[in-house]
C-alpha cells in the first residue's frame, strides 16, 4: 500500500503555482487532455491562453476572470510510490488566511518561485508563515527556467539564494528542483532541454516525502479547512487528523457551535474509506449537520470528549514584528490551525532569552516590543479551541498578525477551558456559543449560487460524467 502524504502548494501571486498543479496532474493522467484543449479555447476567447493549465485548479468564475487563485483549492493524484492530496493555496497577500490554513493541513510545502524574479515579499513570508505552523521539509519549485534559458549558472544563482534564506527561517529540510510547468520540463521526466541536469525530477522529491509525527492516542480532532455542500452528498467537512481516529457512523461535535452529527462517509486521497486516522486529510460528510452548523475554524471532535473553546489560554512567544510598543490589551489576530479569531492580552508574565529560552525575570514594566520573547496570557474575543503544546503541537502553534503584517509567533502551553460549555443534541445553542460566522450579503449570496451550480464530487472538483 503507497503511504499517503498531503503537500500545501505556496509562493509570491503569478509564479505558476495553479499552473504547476495543473500540468502534474495532466501530465500523471489525472486530467484528460480533452479538458487541457477546453481551457485552451476558453483562455484564447478571454486573452488568458496561458491558463490552460491553472485552470485545472482555479475553477470558479471569479478566480478565472481574476487570473487568481482566491482561496484553497484541492486535488488528488497517485505518483509511483505515493497518493498525495494537494492544497494549492493563494499566492496574493490579501488571502494569505487562506494560505495559513492550507499549511496546517501538510507534511510539506512546495514554495514556487519563479526563476527569473526570485525571491519576493509573499515568497519570504509563505515560508516564514509554514515554518511556523510547523512544516519542517520544504521543496523549492524553481519555475520558468525556459524564461533564464535553462541557464545552470542563473538557475544555480537563483537556487542559492532560496537555499539560504530557508536556512535562516530556520527549516531543516529543503530541496530544489528546477522545471519549466509550461513547457513540462523536469516534472516527471527530465527534458531534453535541462541535458546538463542530473537531479531528481519533482514526481521522484515527491516519491520521497513523509507525514509529519502525530500525537498517539487521545480523542480525534479534526479542525475544519473547508467546507462544502455537495449535491447528492450533503455538508463536507475538509481537514487533517491531527489526533485519534474517526470511523464511518461515528457520531461527531462541531465546536465551538455545539452541534450533533453523524460521519456518514470519508473519503481520503480520493477514496473512500472506513476510517481515518491522524495524519490523514480527509473528507467528511455529514448528516444532521447544516451549512450554517459549521466553518472554517471549527473542529470535530467525539460527542463524549468533544473539543472545549477557552476562557484564557498562556503562551510562550517571540514578537518579531514592529508593534509599537505592546501592553496589556494590545488586540492582534491569532491564526491558531485552520482558526484566525481576535485575542487581548490580559498579562505578560515573563520575559525570556528568545536563544535559549532560560527566563530573564519579571516583565519589565509590563511590555514588549519587537525582538521580545515572553510568557503571556490571552484572552479570545471570539470563541476559540487552542490545545496546548505539549498535548497537541499541531493545534497549539500560533501567529499573530494585526492588518496585513505577522507581528509575532509562539505555542500554547497551557489552557483554562470555558465554564460550563456542554453538548446539546437539539435546541438553541448554549449560550457560550452564541457567536458563530455567518455569511451574509450580496457577495456571500452569489458565491453561494455559483458553488450551487457547480456538480462536484468530495474534493470539490468536476464530476465527469
Amino acid at each position: 500500500m503507497k503511504k499517503r502524504v498531503t503537500v500545501v502548494v505556496l509562493g509570491h501571486v503569478d509564479h505558476g503555482k495553479s499552473t504547476l498543479v495543473g500540468r502534474f496532474l495532466f501530465e500523471k493522467g489525472a486530467v484528460p487532455s480533452k479538458e487541457i484543449e477546453r481551457y485552451a479555447v476558453m483562455g484564447a476567447k478571454t486573452g488568458k491562453t496561458s491558463f490552460k493549465y491553472a485552470w485545472v485548479m482555479d475553477r470558479s468564475d471569479e478566480a478565472r476572470r481574476r487570473g487568481l487563485t482566491l482561496d484553497l483549492n484541492f486535488a488528488d493524484v497517485e505518483t509511483r510510490k505515493r497518493e498525495i492530496h494537494i492544497i494549492d493555496a493563494p499566492g496574493h497577500k490579501s488571502f494569505l488566511k487562506s494560505m495559513i490554513t492550507g499549511t496546517t493541513g501538510a507534511d510539506a510545502a512546495l514554495l514556487v518561485v519563479d526563476s527569473q524574479e526570485g525571491i519576493m515579499p509573499q515568497t519570504r513570508e509563505h515560508a516564514q508563515l509554514a515554518k511556523l505552523m510547523g512544516i519542517n521539509h520544504c521543496v523549492v519549485v524553481l519555475n520558468k527556467i525556459d524564461k533564464v534559458g535553462y541557464d545552470p549558472e542563473a538557475i544555480g544563482g537563483a537556487a542559492s539564494e532560496l537555499i539560504d534564506m530557508l536556512i535562516d527561517l530556520g527549516i531543516p529540510k529543503v530541496d530544489v528542483i528546477p522545471v519549466s510547468a509550461w513547457e513540462g520540463q523536469n516534472l516527471t521526466l527530465r527534458g531534453d532541454a535541462m541535458s546538463w541536469y542530473t537531479g531528481r525530477t519533482l514526481e521522484e522529491v515527491l516519491d520521497n516525502l513523509e507525514q509529519k509525527g502525530t500525537p498517539s492516542g487521545g480523542p480525534f480532532r479534526i479542525p475544519v479547512m473547508q467546507v462544502m455542500k455537495i449535491g447528492g452528498v450533503g455538508i463536507v467537512a475538509l481537514g487533517r487528523v491531527e489526533s485519534g481516529e474517526i470511523s464511518k457512523g461515528d457520531e461527531v461535535v462541531v465546536a465551538p457551535g455545539n452541534k450533533i452529527g453523524v460521519a456518514k462517509s470519508i473519503e481520503a486521497y480520493g477514496k473512500k474509506i472506513s476510517k481515518a486516522v491522524a495524519g490523514e486529510t480527509v473528507g467528511i460528510a455529514l448528516r444532521n449537520i447544516g451549512r450554517s452548523d459549521i466553518c472554517r475554524g471549527d473542529v470535530l471532535g467525539p460527542v463524549d470528549d468533544p473539543p472545549r473553546p477557552v476562557e484564557e489560554f498562556t503562551v510562550k512567544m517571540v514578537l518579531f514584528g514592529d508593534a509599537g510598543v505592546v501592553k496589556v490589551g494590545w488586540s492582534p489576530y491569532i491564526h491558531c490551525h485552520t482558526a484566525a479569531v481576535p485575542v487581548k492580552i490580559v498579562g505578560i508574565d515573563m520575559k525570556y532569552r528568545p536563544d535559549s529560552g532560560e527566563a530573564e525575570g519579571e516583565a519589565d514594566a509590563g511590555f514588549l516590543v519587537k525582538g521580545d520573547a515572553a510568557l503571556v496570557r490571552f484572552r479570545p474575543l471570539k470563541p476559540l479551541i487552542i490545545e496546548s503544546g505539549e498535548k497537541l503541537p499541531g493545534m497549539a502553534r500560533f501567529a499573530l498578525r494585526a492588518g496585513k503584517t505577522t507581528l509575532g509567533a509562539g505555542s500554547c502551553v497551557s489552557i483554562r477551558a470555558a465554564e460550563g460549555q456542554g453538548v446539546a443534541t437539539s435546541g438553541p445553542k448554549t449560550k457560550g456559543f452564541s457567536y458563530k460566522y455567518q455569511k451574509v450579503g450580496k457577495a456571500a449570496r452569489d458565491q453561494k449560487r455559483r458553488k450551487n451550480k457547480e456538480n462536484l464530487d468530495i474534493w470539490g472538483r468536476p464530476i465527469r460524467k
